[in-house]
């Protein structure tokens, strides 16, 4: 299965293009597709501020409308100054909630962690932590980690978090297979491949996806909505 994701940068996308659209396009031509599933920018954190991505509200309506399961992601900042994670994760659930809420077929919402450290690894690693542990909480079920190695291996290198493997882990890795996962994972659920992709309904490049594991798997559990 294909997905996508997306945020403000796509500008105004036409969902019930994505939606018809029997392929998608990857920068070398090759012919992935159709769009099954997309992720949605919810929110983000720079130092000290907390946002709300500008098409979120439109994204998050339109995908449902066009009948695209969807995911909503919250983009993390780990530097000195920035906000707790439990602030993140309200801020993310609170976007979520404004927009509609959740319902059946929706996917469980991901943490998006590759701001590089400003102030050691220790403090992000707490920051997801604490962003995990408040979404688990509320939803009863362990968010999805994104990341690539680049960014992990400098923010956690080979320390062993042990209950993160809880996360379904989608990685970001543009070459022709998917990469080894970072230690704590035994497999990833997810592969970005691109951020070049070409779909009908979206002007302009967009990041692609493979899902490596059955999308029962991400989906959000009944008790949870």
């Amino acid at each position: 299965m294909i997905g996508i994701d997306v945020s403000y940068a796509q500008r105004a996308i036409d969902w019930s293009r994505v939606k018809d659209a029997d392929q998608v396009i990857s920068p070398s031509g090759r012919i992935e597709g159709p769009v099954e599933f997309a992720f949605i920018k919810a929110t983000g954190e720079e130092i000290g501020r907390l946002f709300r991505d500008g098409r979120f509200v439109d994204n998050w309506k339109g995908a449902r409308a066009a009948g695209v399961p969807r995911g909503a992601y919250h983009f993390m900042n780990g530097a000195a100054g920035s906000a707790d994670g439990h602030a993140e994760a309200d801020k993310l659930l609170a976007a979520i909630s404004a927009a509609g809420g959740l319902y059946p077929g929706d996917l469980r919402p991901a943490l998006d962690v590759e701001w590089p450290p400003k102030s050691g690894a220790l403090f992000q690693i707490e920051q997801l932590v604490e962003c995990v542990e408040a979404v688990r909480v509320a939803l009863g079920v362990a968010p999805i980690v994104y990341t690539g190695r680049w960014y992990w291996d400098a923010i956690a290198g080979t320390e062993f978090f042990g209950w993160l493997d809880e996360c379904p882990l989608w990685l970001a890795s543009y070459t022709s297979a998917p990469p080894k996962p970072p230690k704590i994972w035994s497999e990833m659920a997810m592969w970005q491949f691109t951020n070049k992709g070409r779909v009908d309904g979206i002007d302009g490049a967009v990041d692609l996806n493979r899902l490596l594991t059955p999308i029962e798997n991400l989906l959000l559990p009944k008790g949870s909505l």
